[in-house]
């Protein structure tokens, strides 16, 4: 009979070595200007993803691809070193690179400090 110790030691260490890929849900609200909306931040096991700004329509949209995929949308240009996307929603090149990584604090639209975001508790693969 293995003894419990050995089962949980096993199961531990089955658990934690496999990567976890999961994307997570976010509400978005400026007080400043209004703007509002959802994005996503993380892509998941199968996709990565990267969280932009489409100025031509005034919205939140993601730009995602296969993990380990030969073709990785690549920006059409570069606004002061952020990458600029083609928008899958209205075609146009104007999906910027909202950088939550080095400044999750300003809105995308009008650079205000004056935001809320919050998980909705969604997380997706």
């Amino acid at each position: 009979m293995i003894p419990r110790l050995a089962i949980a030691i096993v199961s531990l260490l089955l658990t934690i070595s496999f990567p976890v890929f999961a994307g997570t849900e976010y509400v978005f609200s400026c007080k400043k200007c209004d703007l509002h909306g959802r994005y996503g931040m993380g892509g998941g096991f199968f996709f990565d993803e990267v969280s932009t700004y489409c100025t031509n329509k005034d919205h939140f949209v993601s730009i995602s691809w296969n993990r380990g995929a030969w073709f990785i949308p690549r920006p059409v240009r570069k606004d002061d070193g952020i990458p600029i996307y083609k928008c899958p929603q209205c075609k146009t090149p104007t999906a910027k690179k909202w950088p939550i990584e080095l400044d999750p604090k300003r809105c995308p639209r009008c650079r205000s400090t004056n935001i809320i975001t919050k998980e909705t508790g969604l997380q997706y693969d």
